[in-house]
């Protein structure tokens, strides 16, 4: 930065270079905004050196920017560049880098509204048949499924932690307690889908043909046992049971919630948690929330 400007805040100059790297157009459109949004011009935010191409540093740094980020969202979606192609992944990502600029420091943030940008931008597909749908809808599927994947392999889990069974010793007792609060397992992620997609990630994974899945509501849950991420796919009450209990709650609050959500009666959730609730601890989807903090 020039002497003469060494008034200039930090915070301006960073702002000219986010405006610069993020905001969509060739570089002329992109330090147009950056003015706009500024007030600096190139010649005020950066040092010109003799015989160096200013325009030529910046479009380099610019495009450097984007095939960095372009990287860290194919090793957090490889799944997807393999369904949609690396021409066609790579197109949308970059898309998704400059629409919708991550703000957090953390590259682990990047991808977190991937999914839904996908899903944003569908053509409209009202004329196409199911096959020609699904395969434009399925991109923001598997990229939804794959972002919960990375959060489950990096939150905070319960491997070499004792887990108190013996709050759980007597199910019947506990599904009649008032006073035992549950919660869901901090290493779980539930997801509700447009379409059951795991024998498909199945077989993208196997570099197998593979048919395109029909259009159906499939509710999932990804955890993690002894460092190694399991998918379980659930029925409606446990996904919506789950949902409760993502705050530290009393089973009979949750049952309530559950039976409203799938228009049943308590005592038919009731029923069905009997069966359900031991097998929901084994696979770490539910803890004690007094001795699991």
């Amino acid at each position: 930065m020039k002497s003469h400007l060494s008034k200039a805040a930090l915070a301006q100059i960073q702002h000219w270079m986010t405006e610069t790297l993020t905001v969509r157009g060739n570089l002329f459109e992109k330090l147009t905004a950056a003015k706009q949004a500024t007030g600096l011009s190139m010649n005020e935010a950066i040092r010109i050196r003799p015989g160096v191409n200013p325009y030529r540093r910046l479009d380099v740094y610019a495009a450097g920017y984007v095939m960095r980020l372009l990287d860290c969202l194919k090793s957090e979606f490889p799944l997807l560049m393999q369904f949609m192609g690396e021409d066609i992944f790579e197109t949308f990502a970059k898309a998704y880098i400059v629409s919708i600029p991550s703000e957090n420091w953390s590259l682990y943030s990047l991808g977190e509204k991937f999914s839904d940008f996908l899903k944003d931008t569908q053509p409209n597909f009202s004329c196409l048949d199911l096959e020609q749908a699904a395969f434009i809808e399925l991109p923001a599927q598997i990229a939804k499924y794959e972002r919960a994947r990375a959060e489950v392999a990096l939150a905070k889990g319960l491997e070499g932690k004792q887990i108190d069974t013996q709050a759980f010793s007597s199910y019947q007792q506990l599904l009649f307690s008032e006073q035992q609060p549950v919660k869901i397992a901090p290493c779980v992620r539930k997801i509700k889908l447009e379409y059951p997609i795991l024998h498909l990630v199945e077989q993208i994974e196997q570099l197998k043909d593979y048919a395109l899945p029909q259009r159906k509501t499939h509710y999932l849950a990804i955890t993690r046992e002894n460092y190694r991420l399991v998918n379980i796919a659930l029925e409606d009450w446990q996904y919506y049971f789950l949902q409760y209990i993502e705050q530290p709650t009393v089973l009979n609050k949750a049952i309530q919630f559950t039976a409203k959500k799938i228009n049943l009666a308590s005592s038919e959730v009731l029923a069905r948690l009997m069966i359900w609730l031991p097998t929901a601890i084994s696979q770490v989807l539910i803890v004690d929330a007094e001795s699991n903090k």
